[in-house]
């Protein structure tokens, strides 16, 4: 097995009831001689086998030492923060977490959803440019990338090059803050631990913290979020901050009720989705662009996303923090690198 493959087994933990290989429909878990394996040639990362296992044998990498390591050998450490972040924690301003992570020791930290705003836009314009690939298939779910390229590879050509909200970010922070900033993408989604070591974008952004991992560092360090002195008022609200949950790029991509109804398809759940890919394979699907979430409803249902309790609650906290104004501004219409 692939020692640096997202998702592996704690054999101390390991109990032989085969609950985390039925979940898994690309057979990518194993059984040999007892011992359970992860197949990453057939990996998808979705995370369901992680889901699957109430004892906790099947673990995502943890990159916490690596961080910690970072800012005790002084390096200059900026974080990218998934807009999922209010699910865990009761935020009303991104401040909060800002100042969180700067008692941590990071040099500074911004939201993901400032690549969202440039990835929905870079998609629309490929759709509009590009009749020749449709239907598009949107690129920013990391799950439904490995998934066509392990299973769906002549479908490839259909998927717009364009790099996910957290690669864009990443990037616009490495020009903010120098080449030798050491990013950190702050998430509950597990695919982002193999996305962030992918050949084309390696080295982009240099650990994944999961959310649901940042609780016990605060515990450790004795600190907790602040309650906000005032609401923020310096940056009007954006659809980006919505990106987590189904439709997500639609907001960014400023694409009306109308656009969606008649030329646009949004699914989200892994079978769905395949559902439409072999649509697409078939040359079925009369659409000019589909935007699949591997999750069921988004991220917010994701596997990451267990710890934070109510799925109800999250899809409640996500949006009111989406729709308040912020102290940091997301990027207005300019060239973006989103190659």
């Amino acid at each position: 097995m692939n020692a640096d493959w997202v998702t592996s087994t704690n054999q101390a933990r390991y109990r032989d009831c085969y609950r985390c290989v039925r979940p898994c429909h690309q057979k990518a878990v194993r059984v040999e001689i007892g011992q359970e394996q992860v197949v990453p040639e057939r990996c998808i990362a979705c995370g369901n086998c992680v889901t699957a296992r109430p004892q906790h044998a099947k673990v995502v990498g943890d990159d916490t030492a690596l961080i910690q390591r970072a800012l005790a050998d002084g390096q200059n450490v900026v974080a990218t923060v998934e807009p999922l972040a209010p699910a865990f924690f009761d935020m009303t301003s991104f401040e909060q977490m800002e100042r969180v992570l700067r008692s941590l020791g990071f040099a500074a930290a911004g939201e993901t959803a400032y690549g969202a705003q440039i990835v929905g836009q870079a998609h629309k314009d490929w759709v509009r440019h590009h009749a020749e690939s449709w239907p598009v298939i949107t690129s920013s779910c990391p799950v439904i990338v490995n998934l066509l390229e392990r299973y769906y590879p002549d479908l490839l050509p259909n998927q717009a090059p364009i790099a996910s909200p957290m690669i864009v970010h990443g990037r616009a922070l490495r020009r903010r803050f120098g080449p030798d900033a050491y990013v950190v993408f702050v998430g509950p989604c597990c695919a982002k631990e193999q996305e962030i070591r992918r050949e084309a974008v390696a080295g982009i952004v240099n650990a994944a913290l999961a959310l649901d991992e940042l609780p016990d560092w605060l515990q450790e360090s004795n600190l907790s979020f602040l309650v906000c002195d005032s609401e923020p008022q310096c940056a009007v609200r954006s659809n980006a901050r919505a990106l987590a949950v189904e439709c997500g790029l639609v907001g960014p991509a400023e694409m009306d009720t109308h656009f969606r109804a008649s030329t646009g398809i949004t699914t989200s759940g892994l079978e769905a989705c395949k559902e439409v890919l072999e649509a697409i394979r078939r040359d079925d699907l009369k659409a000019e662009s589909v935007e699949l979430m591997a999750c069921e409803g988004g991220c917010i249902s994701g596997p990451g996303m267990l710890s934070a309790g109510s799925t109800y609650l999250a899809r409640q906290r996500v949006p009111e923090f989406a729709s308040r104004q912020q102290p940091q501004p997301l990027p207005d219409r300019r060239p973006w690198p989103v190659d």
